[in-house]
């Protein structure tokens, strides 16, 4: 039984890969004898054609769907995240205007539109030259 089944490892193993000399010497003498051993090893080999043969066949639908769940779920994720960040982001951005009027009142001493637009100490003269565009 055991010599059998070994026979079979040996005849599989003979298909993927090459078999030392003494294996195959064994292999060769169990097929002359085995007319059985003989029909698996055209049975297997066939299967193995067939196999080899075989094309899968691409269901489109199939394609488009797998692709459309994965643009939904890249917006469901991309969603998400911007959820996530946005009390983070928009907490800085008042920081940073906080940070900005704060500068502004301690550089210039007022809060006046003329001061956050910067033109708190634009004489009427300067206005003109820029204005002028000379």
């Amino acid at each position: 039984m055991e010599n059998e089944s070994y026979i079979k490892g040996l005849l599989i193993r003979s298909l993927d890969q090459e078999l030392t000399p003494e294996e195959a010497a064994r292999l060769r003498q169990a097929l002359e004898k085995s007319s059985d051993l003989r029909a698996e090893r055209q049975r297997l080999q066939l299967m193995r054609q067939r196999i080899a043969a075989l094309r899968l066949a691409e269901n489109p639908v199939f394609v488009e769907d797998i692709t459309n769940r994965l643009i939904e779920l890249g917006k469901e994720t991309l969603t998400r995240t911007m959820a996530a960040i946005f009390p983070k982001v928009a907490a800085a951005c008042l920081l940073l205007l906080l940070l900005s009027l704060a500068a502004i009142y301690f550089t210039t001493g007022a809060l006046s539109v003329d001061a956050i637009i910067g033109i708190d100490e634009l004489t009427p003269e300067d206005a003109n030259i820029y204005l002028s565009g000379r």
